[in-house]
């Protein structure tokens, strides 16, 4: 069933809720079926494997949140230079305390993601 249109009076303002998601798991966190041989097992790791973190917003009525359609052909017909930097809000991070990995998700990355 579709909602009713929402009737407001002059000066009145719909809001509408956007969630924050914040996930986090780790390259190893997966269950697979094998098929092997009677008397043989696999091999699994003993460690968890690299932190994956996903930041991402979220609206009842979209889903994730990004550019439509339409809204992505129009950031398309733009000079590069123009354009946004990307279509949808999500953002993939791989933290780790070793050279080269990113940081632990902090606010300076919210206040960059948003």
């Amino acid at each position: 069933m579709l909602p009713s249109p929402l009737k407001l009076a002059d000066g009145e303002i719909e809001h509408k809720v956007i969630f924050h998601d914040e996930s986090s798991f780790h390259a190893n966190d997966y269950k697979h079926h094998f098929w092997l041989k009677d008397g043989e097992q696999v091999l699994k790791k003993k460690e968890k494997g690299r932190l994956i973190m996903v930041s991402d917003f979220v609206c009842e009525e979209t889903g994730r949140l990004s550019l439509s359609d339409e809204q992505r052909a129009q950031q398309e017909s733009l000079p590069l230079e123009d354009r946004l930097p990307t279509y949808d809000a999500r953002v993939v991070i791989f933290p780790s305390s070793k050279a080269g990995g990113d940081d632990y998700w902090n606010m300076g990355q919210m206040i960059e993601q948003v």
